[in-house]
């Protein structure tokens, strides 16, 4: 009976393990998915002084770079947008060469899943 028991679990231990391996290589480790990795999009123009409008975005539900990548590449998507994502602070810096409304950056990170908790204007 007692052997019995050790089998079983040792059965259920083996079943989670290959569980989690097969679904680790369908979907990826990270939390947003290692298959879906995002290449990062790149603003050509990265001259600061064409960007007037400085913003600052707090935005919340980043874990990882390709977290950081999907908030990013959204606000890059926007028309005379610069934005950079620091991780650690769960900020966006947005330049931008026309003044814009708190939700169209709302929109934006939300439409990448995330959300955005505050908008600060910069002085220039």
């Amino acid at each position: 009976m007692g052997t019995a028991v050790v089998l079983l679990v040792l059965l259920l231990v083996v079943l989670f393990a290959v569980r989690g391996t097969v679904r680790k290589m369908l979907y990826g480790g990270g939390c947003c998915g290692e298959k879906d990795r995002v290449k990062r999009l790149k603003v050509d123009d990265q001259d600061s002084a064409h960007y007037p409008y400085h913003y600052v975005l707090s935005i919340e539900g980043m874990t990882c770079s390709n977290c950081k990548r999907h908030v990013e590449n959204a606000l890059n998507r926007m028309d005379g947008v610069w934005a950079r994502v620091d991780l650690g602070k769960r900020s966006a810096d947005v330049r931008t060469k026309q003044p814009q409304h708190e939700q169209a950056f709302r929109k934006a990170v939300w439409e990448a899943g995330y959300q955005m908790t505050g908008c600060e204007q910069q002085k220039a």
